[in-house]
């Protein structure tokens, strides 16, 4: 039988684990459902590496005083840029064994001029709805470039904001939507900014993540346990003393060790275990066999999710409606903090029999509509 071709669009070139692993667990999920699928191999104007680094030289350069000082500014950002290419090494060896990519675009332009051949064009999951992280309502991620007469459709894709900041983009969202066969969002937030444009066609799902179970994970990646101790797993996104000083109260009042992914920010934890740059399988595995973890990341939450672990989520203060939507639909908002409280003591243990029910329903759902959509675009 010939396999469906899927062709998917999502934020692959960022490199961090959550945007890797949705990449990763997408493709995972559509060939599971008899599709051969390839990436489209773009990153956006704005993010690529050149890009970065002029803005890291402005970024300096604003701050004034001595970070404003060429020598000064020039050492910081040949910091960073050593960082950042070390930090690259892990997910792109990732991506080159496990992810199928397509050839590279340089450009929109070149996307739109000869875009990939496939039966199905797939955008998500991840913020790829995001305007604001995306410098503007990108065409290339609601399928502009796919012939006429395709089949389009979104997987998990995410806004990543609430609501919209004007009608026009609003009216730039519908327009482009019009002729996808189905469209699925990753947040309740993103259901009503659609059902609010008039798209009533539109579905919440699981992050994709969250569709490959804890039992595939383990076996597609042979994760093991290396570490046979305790710990308390610390996963941090962005910068806060607050969240730190929390995760040693729970460290220390349950006598676990700390562990720390380094994000190659500064922490302030002390006699923590510092793990710089593990790889994708290293990540998997420190979430897996963690007794605690504490963690302001969507994917940390999701895979201490899906890993049954008992776990805590930091909220951030930007683009924590991500965070909510998962924790809302898992009855389980009593697991998000804003602030360095006591109520973690007392907190029952998760009811993980019930989670993992909700989550087997949840993707049963997605089943259902994903293969409708294969069935329904061969007629």
């Amino acid at each position: 039988m010939v396999k469906k071709r899927v062709s998917l669009i999502t934020l692959q070139y960022i490199n961090n684990y959550g945007s890797v692993l949705q990449t990763y667990a997408s493709q995972m999920y559509l060939e599971n459902k008899g599709c051969s699928v390839e990436i489209v191999n773009y990153t956006r104007e704005n993010c690529r590496f050149e890009n970065l680094k002029r803005n890291m030289k402005a970024y300096y350069k604003q701050k004034g005083l001595l970070f404003s000082l060429p020598y000064i500014s020039d050492l910081l950002v040949y910091r960073w840029e050593k960082l950042h290419i070390k930090r690259n090494e892990v997910f792109e060896k990732f991506k080159k064994d496990k992810i199928h990519l397509s050839k590279e675009y340089n450009s929109s332009d070149d996307l739109f001029k000869s875009p990939p051949k496939a039966n199905y064009y797939c955008v998500g999951s991840d913020q790829v709805w995001n305007y604001i992280y995306n410098d503007g309502v990108l065409p290339e991620y609601f399928l502009q470039y796919v012939p006429k007469g395709c089949v389009k459709f979104s997987l998990s894709s995410s806004f990543g904001i609430d609501k919209l900041e004007n009608p026009e983009i609003g009216k730039l969202i519908k327009k482009y939507l019009n002729d996808f066969l189905l469209i699925t969002v990753r947040e309740n937030t993103g259901k009503k900014i659609l059902q609010e444009l008039g798209i009533n066609n539109c579905y919440q799902i699981l992050d994709p993540t969250l569709l490959i179970s804890k039992d595939l994970w383990i076996s597609t990646l042979d994760l093991k346990n290396s570490r046979h101790y305790e710990y308390l797993l610390v996963y941090q996104l962005n910068p806060s003393k607050e969240m730190e000083k929390f995760a040693e109260q729970i460290a220390k009042k349950n006598k676990c060790k700390l562990i720390v992914i380094s994000n190659n920010i500064r922490m302030s934890i002390k006699e923590a275990e510092i793990i710089a740059n593990p790889t994708i399988e290293e990540f998997l595995e420190l979430v897996l066999y963690a007794r605690y973890v504490v963690t302001d990341s969507f994917h940390g939450t999701a895979f201490s999710l899906n890993f049954n672990r008992d776990f805590f989520s930091w909220l951030p203060n930007k683009y924590s409606t991500r965070l909510m939507s998962i924790l809302e639909m898992l009855d389980l908002k009593d697991r998000a903090f804003v602030q360095n409280e006591k109520r973690w003591i007392s907190l029952a243990p998760i009811d993980y029999q019930k989670v993992n029910n909700i989550l087997e329903s949840e993707r049963r759902k997605v089943d259902h509509l994903i293969e409708g959509v294969l069935i329904n675009g061969e007629q």
